[in-house]
């Protein structure tokens, strides 16, 4: 692919290099997206969830996780406080995750209480 800039001599991107065009593309396209329809899938993926607030796929599942477990702790333990909420939000990933997966075994408060005390 050949760049043109203005006061700039021409330039060559090849494959596996990124188109870059500050002010006026936010993220570096792939060369490879402007020929490989699954690449510039790719491309608009991103760019769709960043336009959401999602940083990739990854946050999106991670935000998903977080809601599934704070409804299943509501449901299980009927009502979670804003500062018990508050605090598995604070979670890292992970965290949620183990969460996920003890929380059937809770049978009052004390421990969620106690499992976040132990793992925050």
């Amino acid at each position: 692919m050949e760049v043109y800039e203005p006061g700039q001599p021409r330039r060559l991107l090849h494959p596996g290099e990124q188109l870059r065009a500050p002010g006026v593309l936010r993220n570096p396209v792939p060369v490879e997206a402007l020929y490989d329809p699954a690449a510039a899938q790719g491309v608009a993926l991103r760019n769709l969830l960043q336009r959401q607030g999602y940083a990739d796929l990854d946050a999106v599942r991670a935000e998903t996780e977080l809601s599934l477990v704070l409804r299943q702790l509501e449901r299980r333990l009927h009502g979670l406080s804003a500062q018990e909420q508050q605090a598995i939000r604070g979670l890292p990933a992970e965290r949620v995750s183990a969460l996920g997966e003890v929380l059937v075994d809770f049978a009052a408060k004390t421990d969620l209480v106690d499992w976040l005390q132990a793992n925050a």
